[in-house]
C-alpha cells in the first residue's frame, strides 16, 4: 500500500471542503511520507479542526528491541484486530479524516522505478479514513486505514486507502465499530473513477505533484544527520503551478533533525536546568527560560555577556549549526524555554542585536504565527507548524519585517533558540 500521499491545494480549500472554521494559517505539506507532517481533520466539541500531525505511530517489536533498534513508523492500518489499533478502532474520538488529492505507489524494476500517482475523477479533495491520537513524548500522530484495491491500482499494489464520499464523513467520525469494519471490507470505489499518472523518480520529473524546489527527497528529509537535510520551506509548486503566498522569504524549516531518543535526552537536560519565569518590564510570564552566551534584560534594555553554554548544549548547538549550514561558533546565544500549559509568546520581533534566529522544537508541536502590517492597517499572516524534533530558521524578511508569536500551549513543550549576533 502507498506510503506517500499528497495535498496539491491550499489550506483554505481544504478547510472549505470539510467545513473547518476559522481557517488555520500554516504551509500545506505537498508530499507526506511516514514520519513527516500531513493534514488531519478531526472533531472536538462539535467543531471540525484542521491540524498538521505526524504520519505514523511508533512501533518497536520484540526483535527490534533485542537488536537495539529504534522504533519505526506505522502509518497504515490494515489489521483492525492488532493491539496497536484496538482502542482507536472502538473509540470514535480517535477517528479523523485525512485530506489528500493523490496517493502514490512505486512501480518498475530496481534502479528504474517510477511513481504511479492516483487521484479520484471529479473529486479534487478526497478524505482518507484515518485514526489520530496524541501520544506522550510523540505529539499528535495519525494513520490511514487500507482496504483491498480496485482494478485500477494493480500491479503497483493490492491495497489502497479507504476513501470516503462527503456524505460518509459523519458516519466515519461518529459511527460504531461495526461501521469501521464495514468501511474496510466494502467494495472500493469504482476503478473508472481513478485517474492514473506515472512519474519517474529521477531527471526532475516529479509527476503530478511537483517537489519543493531545493528540498531533499522525502527519505532524506527523515534522516537525523544535518548533512542530508535541506530546507522544507521553499518555492512551492502544485499540479498547476506555484501556490501564491505559500512561502515566507527568510523562513526555512527542517523536519526530524534528531531521533526521538536524542530529543528525550535534550528534554531531560532542559528539565534538570534551573529556569526562571520570563521577565518583561516587571511582568512575569508563564514560560520559564535561561540564557547562555549573551543575555538581554527586558527590564533595563541591557545587553551583556552571559554564562557559557554547558557541554551538552554546545553539542546540540553543533548539530543545529550543521543542519542549517551556519558556523557553530557563530551561534553565540542560546535560550532554553519550557512552556507549561497556558504559556505562549506574544507578538514581537527579536532584538536588533541579533541576526539569524534558529529554533529547535521539542516535546509537542506549536504553531509559529507571523504577521505584517498592511497599508490598510490590516495584517498579512502566515504560520508554520513547528513539529517536535524540527528546526526553523529566521533571517532577512521573515526576521526583520514580520512579527511572530506562539499561542498559549495546551500541553507542555520545550524549545531551544540559538541566535547569531548582528555585525
Amino acid at each position: 500500500m502507498s506510503r506517500l500521499h499528497a495535498v496539491a491545494t491550499t489550506a483554505e480549500e481544504v478547510a472549505a471542503h470539510f467545513g473547518v472554521e476559522p481557517v488555520p494559517y500554516f504551509e500545506v505539506p505537498i508530499e507526506t511520507v511516514e514520519g513527516l507532517p500531513g493534514l488531519v481533520v478531526f472533531e472536538r466539541g462539535g467543531r471540525r479542526h484542521l491540524r498538521l500531525m505526524t504520519w505514523g505511530f511508533p512501533r518497536l517489536s520484540r526483535a527490534m528491541h533485542t537488536r537495539g533498534e529504534e522504533p519505526n513508523r506505522i502509518g497504515l492500518v490494515a489489521d483492525l484486530t492488532s493491539p496497536m489499533w484496538d482502542e482507536m478502532v472502538v473509540e470514535p474520538k480517535y477517528r479523523c479524516l485525512i485530506p489528500i488529492t493523490h496517493f502514490a505507489n512505486p512501480d518498475g524494476p530496481a534502479g528504474a522505478k517510477t511513481r504511479t500517482w492516483f487521484s479520484v475523477k471529479d473529486q479534487p479533495i478526497v478524505a482518507w479514513a484515518g485514526f489520530c491520537r496524541n501520544i506522550p513524548d510523540q505529539g499528535p500522530l495519525y494513520a490511514g486505514m487500507t482496504m483491498e484495491a480496485n482494478d485500477a491500482i494493480p500491479p503497483t499494489n493490492d491495497r489502497m486507502p479507504v476513501l470516503l464520499e462527503p456524505s460518509e464523513y459523519e458516519r466515519w467520525l461518529h459511527g460504531t465499530v461495526q461501521d469501521v469494519i464495514q468501511f474496510q471490507y466494502r467494495a472500493p470505489f469504482d476503478a473508472s473513477r481513478a485517474v492514473r499518472c506515472i512519474a519517474h523518480h529521477s531527471g526532475g520529473d516529479r509527476g503530478p505533484v511537483a517537489q519543493r524546489q531545493g528540498s531533499a527527497a522525502p527519505g532524506a528529509a527523515r534522516t537525523s544527520t544535518g548533512s542530508a537535510l535541506r530546507p522544507a520551506v521553499a518555492a512551492v509548486a502544485d499540479l498547476f503551478g506555484p501556490l501564491e503566498g505559500s512561502t515566507l522569504p527568510g523562513l526555512s524549516s527542517w523536519p526530524e533533525v534528531i531521533p526521538p531518543t536524542r530529543e528525550r535526552d535534550i528534554i531531560e537536560n532542559i528539565d534538570a536546568t534551573e529556569l526562571s519565569p520570563f521577565r518583561f518590564q516587571g511582568w512575569l510570564g508563564k514560560r520559564h527560560t535561561r540564557s547562555y552566551g549573551w543575555t538581554y534584560d527586558f527590564d533595563t534594555g541591557r545587553f551583556a555577556k552571559g554564562e557559557p553554554m554547558p557541554q551538552w548544549l554546545i553539542s546540540v548547538r553543533d548539530e543545529v549549526a550543521e543542519a542549517v549550514d551556519l558556523p557553530a561558533d557563530g551561534l553565540e546565544q542560546a535560550l532554553l524555554i519550557r512552556y507549561d500549559p497556558g504559556a505562549g509568546i506574544g507578538w514581537h520581533k527579536d532584538r536588533p542585536v541579533f541576526e539569524h534566529v534558529v529554533g529547535l522544537s521539542l516535546g509537542n508541536p506549536a504553531t509559529l504565527r507571523f504577521r505584517r502590517r498592511r497599508a490598510d492597517r490590516g495584517f498579512e499572516r502566515f504560520s508554520l507548524e513547528a513539529q517536535p524534533r524540527s528546526l526553523y530558521r529566521l533571517s532577512g524578511e521573515a526576521r526583520c519585517a514580520w512579527e511572530h508569536s506562539i499561542a498559549e500551549m495546551e500541553v507542555p513543550r520545550r524549545s531551544i533558540t540559538f541566535r547569531t549576533l548582528a555585525r
